[in-house]
């Protein structure tokens, strides 16, 4: 069965095309062997995938893994992978120690920005000393103008100088209104990309927390064994098309149809038009057909056909979730992890441990204490160092308050902390201490993963064909022209409304909003052209003739840019895929 598909698959396959096939250890082996034999010469890579974090038994052990095997000519490249979102985000304005307008005199200047883009339309000069904006935020009609004030409207200073905004800050820099504020931003460690390795681990690949769940919320019932998490399938999905928008993606085990559902997603997430084939057969288990059996149902009986996959699953599921809704009008329950990420503010944890004074502890003390605070490793701290600090840690903590001035100028370049500790039994310190650690931190900017409701849908089209035989004496003789009409559009990018098919008398059909025609009456050519005349959408054209003199000189007069195609002499061949046009 796979060897048969394997075969279909390496014919399918674009040039620059990938072929990934999951498959867990019952049967990795032989994929593999088989994969081997057919696609001699090309590139294969093997990905390990934690799938179910709780294991499935085998052979007394637990098995939380599959694979995905990715098949691709050699010399295509996969796509770098976007790391994730643990970038730090700091306000262009400092604070903290030494961040007033008297310590950096030449970083006090206004930034105009744009009020509809708000990009940065301009950096102002340095004001004479007695010069003092009224606001952080000042309206000048068609901009906005910045001043690095605080919320106190405290004058402070940048980050940047002016030469480095002007030069470096309209691309690294981006604005978020905070209030009534408009401040600007900027990352001190860019997202980084970084090439996939072969071992993918994390909650979002859970099959059952995103596959069969899903499903159900989607469907209503647990219609189908196994289903894949739609972001495992994303994730490989992205490998290969994150750069190519408008890709073709084939799926002929569509399954439970996870394919096109990860597709929505990838697109809505970007802004793609990738668009998705999905190809299933509409079997049932082999209980059900046992117990259809026993009803008296028989393949091909409709309420048999109605408890096939793909009516029963991989239709609706594909259907609703384009929706948002069912057919009887619920609204899918749940949210989709969108892949986009959203700046959100969040409070810092500043917190007193008041039962002593910290720099009395011993080093085993403060590891004791510090057991109970998680992301602190016990093996960092130090014995009577004054404070805790460390750049791939998320929390500081001020062991002896007697050192606090330099604590806080050390905080300054600390803007990846979350929490903040001080270890002092005096209240009123701890006040001061927090009020200061608030102003040199500045708020907490992070960017959180955007999540969308499954019932807000897809903007997308989809359409539902039942693959059948024709008879090719039947359609060079035009008698199935209704027939092969769909895969017209389909050859044309299927964009646009499928069109229904013309009156048998017809000479052309010209459908307004796709991007293809068909001529039926070849004597009819030069009315034809001039109905297509100014459709400079048309990528292909539909030519009916017997003759090949006739098709070469028709094709001929029609634009270089068009695709033509000679309908139906030889009808196998004109769709036969990835071989050269002549």
């Amino acid at each position: 069965m796979m060897k048969k598909r394997m075969e279909l698959a390496k014919r399918l396959l674009a040039p620059d095309g990938v072929l990934i096939v999951t498959i867990d250890d019952w049967e990795v082996n032989t994929l593999g062997l088989l994969i081997d034999e057919l696609f001699e010469g090309y590139g294969i890579a093997t990905v390990t995938i934690k799938y179910n974090p709780s294991g499935t038994t085998k052979n007394g052990f637990f098995r939380v893994h599959e694979y995905a095997y990715f098949v691709m000519k050699v010399g295509r490249e996969i796509e770098y992978r976007n790391a994730k979102s643990d970038v730090r985000i700091r306000n262009l304005r400092r604070n903290g120690n030494n961040s007033g307008r008297q310590n950096r005199k030449t970083m006090f200047f206004p930034i105009y920005v744009a009020k509809d883009t708000l990009e940065i339309l301009a950096v102002g000069d340095i004001p004479p000393a007695d010069f003092h904006p009224k606001s952080q935020t000042i309206d000048r009609g068609d901009r906005w103008e910045l001043w690095p004030l605080d919320d106190k409207d405290n004058e402070k200073c940048w980050y940047y100088s002016a030469e480095r905004v002007k030069y470096k800050g309209y691309e690294e820099l981006f604005f978020r209104w905070v209030k009534d504020h408009l401040h600007p931003y900027f990352r001190t460690d860019n997202k980084s990309k970084s090439r996939y390795t072969t071992m993918w681990e994390g909650r979002e690949y859970d099959a059952a927390a995103h596959g069969s769940n899903l499903v159900r919320n989607v469907v209503g019932h647990d219609g189908f064994p196994f289903p894949k998490s739609i972001y495992a399938v994303r994730e490989c999905l992205c490998a290969v098309v994150q750069a190519k928008k408008e890709a073709l993606v084939v799926d002929f085990f569509a399954g439970s149809g996870t394919t096109l559902n990860a597709v929505n997603l990838l697109n809505m997430a970007d802004g793609g038009q990738r668009q998705c084939i999905l190809v299933t057969n509409n079997e049932v288990s082999e209980a059900e057909a046992n117990e259809l059996k026993t009803r008296g149902l028989r393949p091909g009986d409709d309420d048999y056909e109605a408890m096939g996959i793909c009516r029963s699953v991989t239709w609706p599921r594909s259907k609703f979730t384009i929706q948002g809704f069912r057919d009887d009008g619920t609204t899918l329950p749940g949210e989709y992890l969108t892949g986009r990420t959203k700046l959100k503010e969040k409070r810092r944890i500043i917190q007193q441990l008041g039962f002593s004074e910290g720099r009395n502890l011993s080093l085993v003390q403060r590891k004791q204490l510090v057991s109970l605070i998680s992301a602190v490793p016990q093996s960092k701290l130090e014995d009577n160092a004054p404070w805790f600090l460390a750049d791939d840690c998320p929390v500081s903590i001020l062991w002896d308050v007697q050192h606090a001035e330099k604590w806080l100028d050390a905080l300054e370049e600390a803007d990846h902390l979350t929490s903040v500790y001080i270890v002092t039994a005096e209240n009123k310190l701890f006040k001061t201490l927090k009020e200061q650690v608030e102003d040199t931190l500045g708020p907490l900017l992070v960017e959180e993963e955007e999540k969308r409701p499954l019932s807000a849908g897809f903007p997308a089209n989809l359409d539902y064909f039942k693959l059948d035989f024709l008879q090719p004496t039947e359609v060079q003789m035009g008698r199935q022209f209704a027939a092969i009409l769909p895969i017209l559009w389909m050859m044309a990018g299927a964009k646009g409304k499928r069109p229904e098919p013309p009156a048998p008398s017809a000479p052309w059909l010209i459908p307004p909003d796709c991007p293809f025609a068909v001529l039926m009456h070849e004597k009819r050519f030069c009315e034809f052209m001039t109905k297509i005349d100014g459709r400079t959408d048309l990528t292909h054209i539909f030519l009916v003739t017997n003759s090949d003199s006739a098709f070469h000189d028709m094709h001929g007069e029609l634009p270089e840019s068009i695709q033509a195609v000679q309908l139906y002499k030889s009808y196998l061949n004109n769709f036969k895929i990835n071989v050269p046009r002549q």
